[in-house]
């Protein structure tokens, strides 16, 4: 039940991200000042489960070649039966990072980060 509320909060809370238009001209790559924003799925996993959300990533873009980013995940694992004792055990992590993109192609944007 818990489980099946938090992929729903996940997905409300992709759905009301704020999302921009990168139309300016012929670029296609963010520009500065710009918002994305991504959900990851995992369409299969380990203990059958069809679809799973992985996490959501905000971008905020300085530049067109720096950005800084924010994501939240989180995983709620199957519950263990030990000594007539159940467990459940979950997690939640917010790791910030920052993007250093390279030039050189007109619609790919390949990155390293931190």
């Amino acid at each position: 039940m818990f489980k099946k509320f938090l992929l729903v909060s996940w997905v409300a809370l992709a759905m009301a991200a704020p999302v921009f238009a990168q139309e300016s001209g012929s670029e296609f790559k963010p520009q500065a000042g710009e918002i994305t924003a991504e959900v990851q799925l995992n369409l299969t996993n380990s203990s059958g489960s069809t679809i799973t959300l992985n996490g959501i990533r905000g971008r905020y873009f300085l530049s067109p070649t720096k950005a800084f980013r924010l994501g939240i995940s989180g995983s709620i694992n199957n519950s263990d039966l030990a000594n007539d004792v159940e467990r459940t055990s979950s997690t939640f992590r917010i790791p910030p990072g920052i993007e250093n993109h390279f030039t050189g192609t007109e619609r790919l944007s390949p990155y390293i980060g931190a």
